[in-house]
């Protein structure tokens, strides 16, 4: 069978349509996920969960640009008008595809696997981009073959014309120059250079990510809690006990650690401590959406019980009490309270750290405003948090590259799990998008809880009398408020200087209001010396971290009148329990 020109150009003229046909399934496709996940975006998907998005929006945008780049392509090389530039090359076309192969290997071992289908698809666009590409560059290297044996000169004919005006254009019907040609091709080329910046950044943050869940092993079983909606989810439990542990001896410390941007790794080392140093049993567990646990759902889907989550989590560890529970962080010590209050038989002290006063309600009595501007003002700052949010969560961290700009804290301890404690609270996306998506609940409805009281300080006063309430806080003098206000370049008269420390005296009446519900209750400050030296610290959260863990664990079990293992006597019988109620 001889050479054809023309059969060649229908067999070309197959290939690219069946290109574009399976380019287009991608690009709608592409373009469909996209949009449905930008609109997911910090609310959740419909089932409820906070998953991360902001990889997926990556690939999904990639694969949408690079399907719709490679259909121009196609259109413009059966065009007789050239305005857009020539193909990706076939070389740079096959290492794109090598990248993403290793970006979704990544994607794989970190079970990111919402973003490891999406990798899949832009693999798929590059590899037909690939094809095409490969295909358009021997067209192109055909135009300079000779014509075969029996047909007239590429200005003879009327089939070697349809080849020569297909491939390369006859004298007769040379391509039209487009007027915005030049500006058509520098954006287009403007275009691929960021995605394939784009796409070198996504292989970073996959291996990123990868290696951090490869690297470190959960601490702790992971158990499912079930809600009344039928909510299921499933979290990473941890209980510590320490050697030649006597069952009931002492209560089971249980830790409620954050719920926006807090994992139980932030108090390791006030864990080691409790059982290493004073010889009891701490348990503890990630909330969802944050260390090792499932993500986080929206707030409807909880029903009210996200609360109640302590209960739940006992139940699936088959942890009975008695507890003294504690809360650090965020809204935890509202559901070390919650649990106090429907569980009095089993716990023996409530032990809120850092309880602060509500910074909107507050900045609405520093400037005598209503509610209404209070709402108004809180939505104002609430959108910008979000925004930085979904910054740091795009770039940083799905470049992988967030530990340049959020390293390990110098002050952790154990400072051997720094590295891994600053990934787990810090450097991953489903920890941002936890972050993120709480502030984006607050924002559909700014007005529910910014004008109710504060649940502590509500709620405390229903507690049993026998079960006491040990608050922990920052003490603060006017040198000390005086040197904040110089670390953030704040004037000494400014407004928002004198914001700060109205901020700390509401903070100290708040908290002693609550220690004088119940005589039984204590305000124990960092910084009052009859409490011993303590370190001072800018950050009341740290209280019980770095190097206040010592002074603070003391302090808790000097109230709790337990004494350490080196200074109990062999026979000491352990009075914590009754202590804890007297």
């Amino acid at each position: 069978m001889g050479f054809s020109p023309r059969s060649m150009i229908c067999t070309a003229g197959f290939r690219d349509r069946a290109i574009t046909v399976s380019l287009g399934i991608l690009l709608a496709g592409s373009a469909v996920g996209l949009t449905l996940m930008c609109s997911w975006l910090n609310t959740g998907a419909p089932d409820g969960f906070v998953r991360p998005f902001a990889s997926s929006i990556w690939l999904a945008a990639l694969s949408t640009f690079f399907a719709g780049d490679t259909i121009v392509t196609v259109w413009n090389g059966r065009s007789s008008c050239l305005c857009f530039g020539p193909t990706l090359e076939p070389r740079l076309c096959a290492a794109l595809v090598v990248v993403e192969l290793f970006a979704l290997l990544g994607y794989g071992l970190a079970g990111r696997w919402d973003a490891f289908g999406w990798a899949w698809c832009l693999v798929i666009t590059l590899s037909i981009a690939f094809y095409h590409a490969r295909a358009a560059a021997a067209d192109r290297r055909s135009k300079y073959a000779a014509v075969p044996p029996g047909y007239l000169d590429l200005e003879g004919s009327s089939v070697n014309d349809e080849f020569n005006h297909r491939f390369h254009g006859s004298g007769r019907d040379q391509p039209r120059k487009c007027s915005f040609r030049k500006f058509g091709v520098w954006i287009r080329n403007a275009l691929r250079v960021l995605a394939i910046i784009f796409m070198l950044g996504l292989l970073g943050g996959s291996i990123f990510e990868a290696q951090g869940y490869l690297r470190y092993a959960p601490q702790g079983r992971f158990v499912t809690v079930t809600h009344s909606t039928g909510l299921s989810q499933t979290v990473l439990a941890q209980c510590v006990t320490p050697p030649n542990y006597v069952p009931g001896s002492y209560p089971t410390f249980w830790s409620e650690v954050g719920g926006g941007g807090h994992s139980m790794s932030d108090l390791w080392g006030l864990r080691d401590e409790l059982v290493n140093t004073y010889g009891v049993r701490y348990c503890s567990y990630d909330m969802p959406g944050t260390g090792w646990s499932e993500s986080s759902a929206k707030l409807e889907f909880y029903n009210g019980e996200q609360v109640s989550l302590t209960e739940h989590v006992m139940e699936a560890m088959g942890e009975e009490g008695p507890f003294v529970v504690m809360g650090s962080m965020d809204n935890a010590f509202d559901r070390a309270l919650n649990y106090a209050l429907f569980h009095e038989d089993k716990v023996k002290a409530v032990v809120p750290v850092t309880l602060l006063v509500d910074e909107f309600q507050t900045w609405r009595d520093f400037y005598g405003k209503t509610d209404d501007e209070m709402i108004d003002h809180a939505i104002a700052v609430l959108d910008q948090r979000e925004l930085f949010g979904n910054v740091i969560t795009f770039f940083p961290i799905n470049w992988g590259i967030s530990s340049f700009f959020i390293p390990p804290s110098p002050t952790y301890v154990p400072h051997k799990w720094a590295e891994e404690s600053a990934f787990l609270n810090v450097q991953n996306e489903k920890q941002w998008t936890t972050n993120v998506a709480a502030i984006s609940q607050q924002l559909e409805e700014p007005d529910l809880g910014l004008t109710e009281p504060l649940y502590f300080g509500a709620n405390a006063k229903d507690l049993n009398a026998s079960i006491p309430i040990l608050i922990f806080g920052l003490e603060r003098n006017d040198s000390m408020l005086d040197a904040e206000c110089k670390d953030q370049s704040l004037d000494l008269d400014s407004a928002e200087c004198r914001l700060i420390k109205f901020t700390y005296n509401k903070t100290i009446a708040y908290n002693r209001a609550i220690r004088d519900a119940n005589p039984n209750n204590k305000l124990l400050m960092c910084g009052d010396p009859s409490l011993g030296p303590c370190p001072y610290v800018s950050n009341a959260f740290l209280i019980n971290q770095g190097s206040h863990i010592k002074w603070f664990a003391k302090t808790l079990m000097d109230s709790l009148n337990i004494s350490s293992v080196a200074d109990r006597t062999p026979n000491e019988d352990p009075p914590a329990a009754e202590t804890a109620t007297a």
